[in-house]
């Protein structure tokens, strides 16, 4: 029975070892399509995964007769189930998904626009409107509320907001939007966008709180640097630079995977390449929602898939 029990013990394990790595591989978070579409690796599982599932399980119900049978060294069988553990990767639940082929941003999924004005490109996605403004700083007329905002959105984009003396000022329109959504504290975003002038910020992230301005920041700056940064009520800090420029104005669309987990690893690729790797523990609790915003700029997002990650 022992010997027995080793050689299916062993078995399993080459199998595992041999065929696993194939899988395991596709399941980082690169691409999602439809969560309901059946029989894909972007829908609910594919064949593969099936196997490696059906393998996993058949290996805990042996290790478990091992264990109780004493079939094998204990040391031994530990280190096997801690071999088949780290193949039980976590389960991402698809929380937040359009590519606003439907023609709106109102409904399914519903967005809200903080500030400023988008609409929909047909077959490119959603586009902010770069807009400028003439305010009248002498006179007092403009809104204070507007101007406050704005002040706000340009320090969150880590913007100069500083205001010119003279009577007539042109000042360039912040975009906001937003979606809330439950988001686990260890999450999973995938982006698809283009930018399509010299000029501008990006900023992209989950928040927490009512006020949706709290939580991770991916600020792309047109012609510079990328920044990670974490925004709390204490302000703004820098986590980490991916220096540029990374010369995304040629009207292609370009993909932006961001994952966290649980123990605050953070990745972060552009098309493939990757930004950052790296752990930062700033927020503990789930987040409330995903937004967007910009601070001058002619961007459209394409898709946006967010996944809570189990």
């Amino acid at each position: 029975m022992k010997n027995n029990t080793i050689s299916i013990l062993a078995t399993a394990l080459l199998l595992a070892v041999l065929y696993a790595p194939a899988t395991v591989a596709q399941t980082t978070y690169q691409s999602w399509g439809d969560p309901d579409q059946p029989g894909t690796q972007n829908g609910s599982t594919t064949a593969a995964d099936e196997r490696l599932k059906s393998l996993i399980d058949q290996l805990n119900t042996l290790l478990t007769q091992g264990e109780n049978d004493r079939a094998a060294d204990p040391v031994f069988l530990r280190d096997l189930r801690d071999l088949v553990r780290s193949y039980e990767g976590p389960s991402a639940s698809l929380v937040l998904h359009d590519d606003f082929s439907d023609g709106n941003f109102n409904a399914n999924p519903v967005w809200i626009v903080g500030t400023g004005r988008y609409f929909i490109e047909k077959d490119w996605g959603i586009r902010n409107a770069l807009e400028t403004a003439q305010t009248n700083t002498s006179s007092g007329g403009a809104d204070p509320g507007v101007e406050l905002l704005a002040t706000i959105l340009g320090k969150a984009l880590g913007g100069n907001t500083t205001t010119s003396s003279s009577a007539a000022t042109a000042q360039v329109q912040p975009n906001s939007i937003f979606s809330d959504t439950a988001i686990t504290n260890a999450f999973a975003i995938e982006l698809s966008l283009s930018s399509w002038v010299n000029k501008g910020k990006l900023m992209v992230g989950p928040y927490q709180g009512s006020n949706r301005n709290t939580g991770y920041r991916l600020v792309y700056n047109v012609g510079g640097s990328i920044d990670l940064l974490a925004k709390s009520a204490s302000g703004v800090r820098t986590i980490d630079t991916a220096r540029g420029p990374f010369n995304l104005e040629d009207k292609k669309v370009h993909d932006l995977v961001w994952s966290r987990d649980s123990d605050g690893n953070m990745q972060v690729t552009l098309d493939g390449t990757s930004l950052f790797q790296l752990r930062d523990v700033s927020f503990r609790d789930p987040f409330n929602g995903f937004g967007m915003a910009t601070s001058g700029g002619d961007f459209i997002v394409k898709s946006v898939d967010v996944y809570s990650v189990q």
